[in-house]
């Protein structure tokens, strides 16, 4: 797998157990790893949300008829905890 940006620590994608996981995903059409994040890292992220400035959108999910609450894409650059696990998870 790739490597995290320098400073960034994320766990080694390299120890899932990729052929279960992809078992799950084939029978069931989801799969769910282990924790992926820190308790902090997950803080880090979600401190994230209300600071405006680091999205390029915001979706209200009502407006659309896809429930409630809301959800946000990040803006370029990304987060490098956010950039880590993109690259981690979905090398080119």
């Amino acid at each position: 797998m790739s490597t995290a940006p320098v400073g960034i620590a994320l766990p080694t994608l390299d120890r899932l157990d990729w052929p279960a996981l992809e078992a799950w995903l084939d029978e069931s059409g989801f799969a769910m790893t282990p924790p992926l994040l820190t308790p902090e890292q997950c803080a880090e992220v979600r401190d994230m949300f209300g600071d405006d400035e680091r999205f390029r959108s915001t979706v209200l999910m009502a407006r659309h008829a896809y429930g409630e609450g809301s959800y946000r894409y990040f803006a370029d650059p990304l987060p490098p905890l956010v950039q880590g696990l993109r690259t981690a998870l979905y090398p080119p």
